[in-house]
């Protein structure tokens, strides 16, 4: 039958994880980090590197 079968899905998206853990389909369509997903101190790490590389 036709239809969504969120165990079979759950079920195979393990089995690609295991064996290819980067594979482009267990992607997930999060929107782009923003400063507010971070803490204040891992943003202040994120801009310091990025100004680190930019003077290179």
């Amino acid at each position: 039958e036709e239809g969504l079968y969120p165990d079979l899905i759950s079920f195979c998206e393990k089995k690609i994880e295991k064996l290819d853990p980067k594979n482009r389909i267990l992607r997930t369509n999060n929107p782009p980090a923003t400063a507010a997903s971070f803490t204040k101190e891992e943003w202040q790490e994120i801009t310091s590197d990025i100004k680190e590389a930019n003077k290179s």
